[in-house]
């Protein structure tokens, strides 16, 4: 994917790209730091996949080498021209139900919780930052096992985990994080390119899930990206329900292939790639693939459908004497956090208000704030 790749493979974009630019624009979102040997690319075929169609990537001027391109993946991004604010970006782009959900949710979660918003960007303690990363890989595995996908990125998590802290240092890179007193709920990374944001990764932690920190991350970066006049919010490729919903730019990537015109290898070369790169396009946009993915969500719904409890009722006034408190600290009450989680969010209690106890045989349990009070049935 062309954005993370000038980070990541930097040098090897130096042997054929001599710089991108925003379309239609003056401003830079790359320039090549060195001239390339033009004689190394008389048998190699460069592939520069995954090109947004908002940047324009320019290459070497030379004629014994020909670049052909190719239409890909179909990406998703944000173009924040025009708008002043981030209320008036969810005024265009969500329905007044949906827009007050979004801002229901960012309430609910900071009436609750001791919320701090933080962004790492030009400063930033390494040994925290590695801290994060190690944390984000824990929470991806655990988001991504609950869905039962894989996430591409952890298949390069050392070349990511060794460079991001230089990256965060120099602006290349942020991590935006939402804190509830120094836990982190949520995390994500994302790469910049002058006016670019790349939204590379991002996980929260799934016990907090009924408060739509997804969203959330989103809104709260959109609201930064527009502040400090960043023109584009790129979420990447791959169909996602709330990419569709947030992104007011779709397109179809580009793949552009680089070689030389003095190779009939790799001129055959070039062929069978651009062919895999149609064939790959037609697979994943065609009817079979959406039936694939309606039936797999399905699946997933189905299987994740699992909440084995539900509250019942009590009378506020109940006496807990007798009753002994649960310590969530201990990890044998470890499971007791996202129901604790869950009564929050529905009875908008705060956190610290909220106990919880059990009968001196934990035969039973009970949830209890400054306003509500249940009991905690689990279903057989």
């Amino acid at each position: 994917m062309l954005l993370p790749e000038l980070h990541l493979k930097c040098d090897i974009m130096n042997e054929c790209c001599d710089r991108i630019s925003l379309v239609n624009s003056e401003d830079i979102v790359w320039l090549s730091k060195k001239d390339t040997d033009i004689k190394k690319l008389e048998s190699i075929l460069y592939a520069i996949k995954i090109v947004p169609k908002y940047l324009n990537v320019q290459f070497y001027n030379d004629k014994r080498f020909s670049v052909k391109k190719y239409s890909s993946i179909k990406g998703f991004a944000i173009n924040l021209d025009g708008y002043s604010d981030i209320d008036n970006y969810l005024t265009y782009q969500f329905r007044r139900k949906a827009k007050g959900n979004i801002l229901r949710s960012i309430r609910r979660l900071e009436k609750s919780y001791n919320i701090k918003y933080k962004r790492y960007f030009g400063k930033a303690d390494k040994a925290e930052v590695d801290s994060l990363m190690i944390l984000l890989k824990k929470m991806i595995l655990k988001r991504f096992q609950q869905r039962h996908q894989k996430n591409d990125a952890l298949n390069r998590w050392e070349d990511i985990q060794s460079t991001i802290y230089d990256l965060i240092i120099n602006k290349k890179a942020s991590l935006f994080v939402i804190y509830h007193n120094k836990k982190a709920l949520a995390i994500s990374l994302g790469y910049h390119f002058n006016l670019v944001i790349f939204y590379y990764i991002a996980s929260y932690d799934v016990d907090y899930s009924k408060f739509g920190l997804g969203n959330i991350m989103i809104y709260k970066q959109l609201e930064w990206c527009i502040t400090n006049d960043y023109r584009y919010f790129d979420m990447g490729w791959g169909y996602l329900d709330y990419k569709r919903r947030w992104c007011n730019y779709i397109h179809i990537y580009d793949n552009h292939l680089i070689f030389s015109n003095t190779s009939i290898i790799v001129y055959l070369m070039s062929i069978w790639e651009g062919n895999k790169t149609r064939l790959r396009a037609y697979l994943l946009s065609s009817k079979l693939k959406t039936f694939f993915d309606k039936t797999k969500k399905l699946l997933i719904v189905k299987s994740n459908n699992n909440s084995n409890y539900n509250f019942q009722n009590l009378d506020y006034s109940i006496s807990l004497e007798g009753l002994v408190q649960l310590d969530l600290k201990n990890e044998k009450n470890f499971h007791f956090g996202v129901i604790k989680n869950d009564f929050i969010y529905y009875t908008e209690e705060y956190y610290s208000d909220v106990k919880l106890y059990s009968g001196p045989k934990q035969e039973f349990f009970i949830i209890k704030g400054k306003k509500h009070c249940k009991k905690i049935v689990f279903e057989e």
